[in-house]
């Protein structure tokens, strides 16, 4: 099997593979295999650069945003609770207790629509203030042992992680450019290809030399480069011209889809309309039947 076949994102998996507790265990049984661990461990996060895909820490955002919009639509339900109530003469005093808060905190509705920097900056300015409504927030009870303070400091702290995880993406981010300015992802490839293919050599040799190793330890350290380049060949075979695993059917690597929020390639196929696309058939018509479209969730930046 020609290890050409190994494109950029599968040479990470057989890098990191490699650096497994079961695969040092297997070099470690040669006097060759822990002298390549340190070369595995230096080309590895290179690999992982130019191999990483969309933007660092998107679950852990995710994850805060959600925490912050929970916090937000909570907290001014109970307002809006305490404010009903508050419209009764035997409840007035809720109405200044939810009035309070509001002119405290900086807690409208359409903050969950707004950007993660615009709820950051939100959530910087609640925290300089929450202590001057923290009494009223105590005396707001939602569920034994659960207060509005405990909903706003959700709402807040939430706004907090987003902001200290864009400071952390940003600076990912600008490390990832400045490693592939540095790192061509070709060469890097060929750099990776050449390593690994030199690992198996030394180890071929050192294996068919010593009585005292089994004839088929370095297939089974290399089962994952086995693996992925079955895999590439037998997709090849069956897809002829078409880029097998992010790699071009000529063996250079083909470069990766840029996909837009919608799930489509920036760079498809002309629309209808365009020079040489047919026109695509309208869609049919929704039926009674057909359920309304969902409304899509706000894109945060």
């Amino acid at each position: 099997m020609s290890i050409i076949m190994l494109d950029t994102d599968n040479a990470y998996l057989v890098v990191t593979d490699l650096l497994t507790d079961e695969k040092r265990v297997l070099l470690g049984r040669t006097l060759s295999g822990p002298l390549a661990i340190p070369l595995l461990e230096a080309i590895a996060p290179r690999l992982a650069v130019v191999t990483r895909k969309g933007k660092p820490y998107a679950a852990e955002l995710s994850d805060a945003d959600r925490r912050h919009d929970v916090g937000a639509v909570v907290l001014d339900d109970i307002c809006r609770i305490y404010e009903v109530l508050g419209s009764l003469p035997q409840f007035a005093e809720l109405t200044e207790s939810a009035q309070k808060v509001r002119a405290t905190l900086s807690m409208s509705r359409s903050i969950i629509t707004a950007s993660y920097g615009q709820s950051a900056a939100n959530a910087l300015r609640n925290r300089q203030v929450i202590d001057e409504v923290d009494a009223v927030l105590r005396a707001m009870p939602i569920a034994p042992g659960v207060s509005a303070r405990d909903v706003a400091e959700l709402f807040i702290s939430g706004g907090e992680d987003i902001g200290d995880l864009l400071r952390k993406r940003a600076s990912a981010l600008a490390a990832a450019q400045a490693a592939r300015a540095e790192t061509s992802g070709a060469n890097l490839l060929a750099e990776a290809r050449d390593l690994l293919l030199r690992i198996r050599t030394m180890l071929d040799s050192e294996v068919s030399m010593r009585d005292d190793l089994p004839a088929d330890l370095v297939d089974r350290i290399f089962s994952m480069l086995d693996e992925r380049i079955a895999v590439a060949v037998a997709r090849n075979s069956r897809g002829g011209a078409a880029a097998v695993d992010g790699e071009g059917a000529d063996g250079t690597e083909a470069a990766p889809l840029d996909l837009d929020a919608g799930g489509a390639p920036n760079d498809a196929a002309p629309q209808s309309g365009d020079a040489g696309a047919p026109d695509a058939p309208a869609a049919p018509a929704a039926s009674e039947e057909d359920p309304p479209p969902v409304r899509p969730l706000p894109d945060r930046d």
